[in-house]
């Protein structure tokens, strides 16, 4: 089984988004976050594939963000830095019965279903699939087996991760397929590209894939506020 698992916080103001809540305020950047994690499960909800929500504690079990969610599948993250409750996570995906897994985070609204999807193609061939963002980090961690490797010594928070991953896959002695480069929405830069990207979205009559409706919604009543 093919499973795509969203590591997400809780949408509680100032525990998410702090860099960005430093230009908006708190709240706003905490409804930000929680219309990411919306427009994520809703683009998901369209693919031939498991989605598991990968929350950060029992307590957000609890937040009326995560109910209602239909076929998703909850899990708490276990205890640890990052890497340590990535490497659990996963580990624990594998076991259960997935055939390949896909790890990505809450702060890419505008990922779509082509890049899931290049990224389970991409296993067909390839032991993993990586997709770098443009700050050095990744959106996108795909793996067809777990490798307890990939997630010991890097240096979680900062530009050197993506390449840090990458020297522990030659390491491994692991295949990778290295996907199309991909941003988060950390700040305020991050913001006016993303608002530059969903124009360019608008404008191409071509486009296929769903809008991200309540990132657009928020941007607007941001807009509006400012």
């Amino acid at each position: 089984m093919k499973e795509v698992v969203v590591f997400a916080k809780a949408p509680v103001p100032g525990k998410v988004k702090t860099r960005l809540a430093a230009t908006v305020g708190p709240d706003t950047a905490a409804k930000g976050h929680r219309a990411f994690i919306s427009d994520l499960l809703t683009m998901l909800g369209g693919l031939d594939a498991k989605t598991v929500l990968a929350v950060g504690s029992k307590a957000d079990l609890d937040h009326d963000a995560f109910q209602n969610l239909g076929d998703v599948e909850i899990v708490v993250q276990p205890e640890g830095d990052l890497g340590e409750r990535l490497s659990e996570i996963t580990r624990l995906r594998f076991d259960g019965g997935a055939s390949r897994v896909l790890l990505i985070g809450t702060d890419s609204p505008t990922l779509g279903r082509l890049q899931i999807e290049n990224a389970f193609d991409a296993l067909q061939t390839h032991e993993v699939a990586l997709g770098p963002t443009f700050d050095g980090g990744y959106y996108l961690l795909g793996l067809k087996k777990f490798n307890e490797h990939l997630f010991k010594g890097i240096p979680w928070s900062t530009s050197e991760v993506a390449n840090a991953t990458l020297d522990a896959l030659i390491n491994q002695e692991l295949s990778v397929q290295i996907l199309e480069y991909w941003y988060d929405v950390d700040t305020n830069e991050d913001l006016r590209f993303l608002r530059f990207q969903l124009k360019a979205f608008l404008c191409d009559d071509s486009r296929t894939e769903p809008l991200p409706q309540a990132t657009i919604a928020w941007l607007n009543e941001l807009d509006q506020r400012h």
